[in-house]
């Protein structure tokens, strides 16, 4: 079995956005379902597990040393 890198965390301040990446890579087309809560969407493969969480409005629900180490665009 293959192990992947876990918890990269990339981050958009231009739309005050995130993605925790829980497993990285995640392949294309494994993400089958996704689930809203609050400021959070949350990215299950078929098997349900989770693959990773996008955040609305990061800045005001993660801590800044989170998106301070976040890989940013560009």
């Amino acid at each position: 079995m293959e192990r992947t890198k876990a918890m990269r965390v990339t981050y958009d301040p231009e739309v005050d956005m995130a993605y925790i990446y829980v497993v990285d890579p995640i392949e294309p087309g494994s993400g089958v379902r996704q689930e809203a809560a609050l400021s959070f969407v949350f990215d299950f493969d078929g098997q349900d597990r989770l693959l990773g969480i996008e955040v609305f409005d990061a800045s005001k629900v993660l801590h800044p040393e989170t998106l301070a180490h976040a890989v940013r665009p560009g």
